[in-house]
């Protein structure tokens, strides 16, 4: 079930540095752990999806939401991903914008932390994926393509154990697919350049194409990778990863002081809490 807020000064603040899209614009979605299903086979989500997100891991990989490195932008509960191992693997895809064309995908964004590096490959970090149908409408056989975006490929930061804001739809390059050949020469079977390519010329490529699922990724051949993602932007959402919502659902978890453990919005006191859940709920 999808949770949103419209921005308070918590959430602005939140998304302040994001690329592309009015922190005024923008609406926080907080995805919490009841909101992320993971699936041990890849392309078996539930259809419909009941949660925000569908996860999927192989061998030792794993994801989920837990508390991590603090960020002064989504604070220290995180979507967590390890891959142990070169076979590992893992994802978490929200389906959200399914059926929406790739040409109307404007703003690309996320921040990310390496806790632990790859130590064959310590430049790594977690990956933007977007499962497509490239020819649009009902999905064919031989529709479906994964577009990637890794940081190793542009000029952004690889630094470990710090946060980094990512910016997949305004880099100068970085997006790749395995439905092309591994040659950064043109033609390609998408249109677009590997590893080179900018959003700009995947979407030119891909002129007919609508998103599936949109979501990050850590790959195979990143043995002993731990990252961390969050604040994951489509457009005028972001996604907000955390172990609790930060804001009541029930007048019940006002009381007793439960009040000044709110962030998004903040309260002055319980009576004020209450309101704020009656109005949400429509028993003001």
């Amino acid at each position: 079930m999808r949770r949103t807020i419209l921005p308070t000064a918590a959430v602005v603040a939140a998304v302040v540095g994001l690329p592309g899209v009015a922190s005024a614009e923008t609406t926080t979605s907080y995805v919490v752990p009841l909101d992320l299903t993971v699936v041990a086979s890849p392309n078996t989500c539930p259809n419909p999806l009941l949660t925000d997100f569908c996860g999927y891991t192989r061998g030792t990989g794993t994801v989920g939401i837990a508390p991590g490195a603090p960020d002064a932008a989504s604070g220290t509960d995180h979507l967590v991903i390890s891959t142990p191992d070169g076979n590992a693997k893992a994802y978490a895809l929200s389906y959200e914008f399914a059926g929406t064309p790739l040409s109307d995908i404007e703003t690309l964004g996320y921040r990310s932390y390496v806790a632990q590096v790859n130590p064959a490959e310590p430049r790594q970090a977690p990956a933007l994926n977007i499962e497509v149908d490239r020819n649009g409408g009902t999905l064919q056989p031989g529709d479906y393509a994964v577009l990637v975006w890794e940081p190793v490929y542009t000029a952004e930061s690889t630094d470990a154990r710090r946060w980094i804001t990512r910016s997949p739809s305004t880099s100068d390059g970085g997006w790749w697919s395995p439905a092309n050949r591994s040659t950064t020469q043109l033609p390609q079977p998408l249109g677009f350049p590997q590893e080179e390519a900018t959003w700009e010329q995947v979407q030119a490529g891909l002129q007919n194409a609508t998103v599936l699922g949109i979501g990050v990724n850590q790959g195979g051949g990143n043995p002993g990778l731990l990252a961390q993602v969050d604040l994951l932007q489509v457009n005028g959402t972001v996604h907000d990863f955390e172990t609790e919502l930060p804001y009541p659902t029930a007048k019940e978890q006002c009381r007793k002081n439960g009040w000044a453990e709110f962030t998004a919005p903040g309260f002055r006191n319980q009576g004020q809490c209450v309101s704020w859940v009656a109005r949400r709920s429509g028993d003001a």
